[in-house]
């Protein structure tokens, strides 16, 4: 098989659709629960206006096919020593060097721009090896280089959860936060949280198990939730967030789940994150029932959330045990040298 590298030309529908399609077929191939996106959704993010990272997009084409696809994202205002990137391989052309030479057009974009790290994720069946040996991601990564950082385990929760669960979780957990109260929002998040919010989205990453690649707190202004909240109303998505407040009104904790319209309406569970000094009032517990109510309300016929979690996060693994999430997947955040 003979192929060549070209960047994606995102301004073209049919490239664009020819990019979302080989993506997913090599994606929804290895793993069912895998978080493959529609068009619509492709194309939203592709072209969505970014000032935190630039993004850069390859592509392989065969008898003018696109039989691989590669992306990396190239952090601007935090993280810059690092290039998040993801190869993705139709299966009839895999063990042809395709995945190496995508590879490889990634990390000299990330050397050009003075990355040191570069880091990737990846994610197999529940009912596979736990270490995803026997997986073709995690045999190509180890041969090219890639060492796990921290195994997370991918959950689901069957939607609705009964009201009366919730009502008993709620319940069990308000004796544990006296004096703190609650706001949930969909959509746009009111101006006058901003502040608070962006400061506990840009620090989940860092507060969260992290393995061995410890990033840096995320710079979450007021343009980069804009532009993040355009793109989610441009690919048909709804972000419904719970914020947590202390007695003296301050943003303590969070929490997000956005529902996927043009998605087959599944639910994704994002960011979830208390401070520290205001750990062990059962905060997470009532941010999350909060959430999946407003959510369960707003869009009575969503199937499901899915959630990933470190295997080392006994706390949230709690939570979502409790709400009923079982798991379905294993999923590994590896890094390399660039």
């Amino acid at each position: 098989m003979t192929w060549v590298i070209e960047p994606l030309d995102v301004s073209s529908d049919a490239a664009v659709e020819a990019f979302h399609t080989a993506r997913n077929r090599a994606e929804e191939h290895d793993f069912a629960y895998h978080t493959s996106y529609s068009l619509q959704e492709t194309i939203a993010m592709l072209r969505s206006p970014q000032h935190a990272a630039r993004r850069v997009l390859r592509q392989a084409l065969s008898d003018g096919q696109v039989v691989g696809v590669a992306a990396a994202m190239l952090p601007l205002l935090d993280n810059t020593s690092t290039a998040d990137v993801g190869i993705a391989v139709v299966p009839e052309a895999r063990r042809h060097g395709i995945g190496t030479a995508l590879l490889e057009s990634l990390l000299s974009e990330a050397r050009s721009a003075h990355r040191s790290r570069a880091i990737a994720w990846l994610q197999w069946p529940y009912d596979a090896r736990r270490d995803g040996s026997g997986s073709p991601g995690m045999q190509f990564a180890a041969a090219s280089g890639f060492h796990v950082s921290q195994l997370e385990v991918q959950r689901i929760l069957d939607l609705p959860v009964p009201v009366d669960v919730l009502d008993d979780l709620e319940r069990q957990a308000a004796d544990h936060h006296a004096g703190y109260t609650f706001r949930t929002w969909a959509g746009a998040a009111p101006q006058e949280v901003l502040p608070g919010y962006g400061r506990l989205v840009g620090a989940v990453e860092t507060e969260a198990p992290t393995g061995e690649h410890v990033p840096e707190v995320e710079v979450w202004d007021e343009r980069r939730i804009r532009e993040q909240e355009e793109e989610l109303e441009q690919q048909g998505r709804t972000r419904i967030t719970t914020l947590a407040l202390s007695p003296d009104g301050e943003p303590v904790g969070y929490t997000d789940l956005v529902y996927a319209a043009t998605d087959g309406g599944r639910v994704y569970q994002w960011g979830t994150l208390v401070d520290r000094a205001h750990r062990g009032h059962r905060l997470g517990m009532a941010l999350k029932v909060r959430t999946a109510r407003a959510m369960q309300e707003a869009f009575p016929h969503a199937a499901y959330v899915r959630t990933w979690n470190a295997e080392s996060n006994a706390p949230m693994i709690a939570v979502n045990d409790a709400m009923g999430f079982r798991p379905v997947g294993w999923a590994a955040e590896l890094y390399r040298d660039v």
